[in-house]
């Protein structure tokens, strides 16, 4: 945009700062995720490129920035009504599949032991 010569275009010396400070507003506008806005924002840049007269603000570059494309919604579920043996069948398939993926649990150790423990692990450290 800098080699369009546009009006009130900032002096050269001034362009990593600048650059800085759009970098800046675009991160805290949300634009972060390079996958969905790269394109976004080169669009709006090639817009300004073949309308601006003039060196554009922040502002301005917003104005001419597309929307981001929604994400898919899922369809709306409504929950029917299901009888106590299908309600019962459900409830066993969702604790076999907890007990499954959760660690099974040890039994719980006095004092003693869990210093024990603690004293062979440092004896085999050292």
């Amino acid at each position: 945009m800098y080699l369009c010569k546009l009006k009130y275009a900032p002096a050269a010396e001034s362009l990593p700062g600048l650059i800085k400070e759009w970098c800046y507003s675009l991160d805290r506008s949300g634009l972060h995720n390079p996958r969905e806005d790269t394109n976004r924002i080169r669009t709006a840049f090639n817009r300004l490129i073949d309308k601006c007269e003039e060196w554009p603000s922040i502002a301005t570059f917003y104005k001419h920035l597309d929307n981001r494309k929604l994400q898919p919604q899922l369809p709306e579920y409504v929950v029917g009504e299901i009888s106590d043996e299908v309600a019962k069948e459900n409830l066993k398939r969702i604790r076999n599949i907890v007990s499954t993926a959760l660690p099974k649990q040890h039994k719980k150790k006095s004092h003693k032991e869990r210093m024990a423990e603690l004293q062979e692990q440092k004896l085999q450290i050292i």
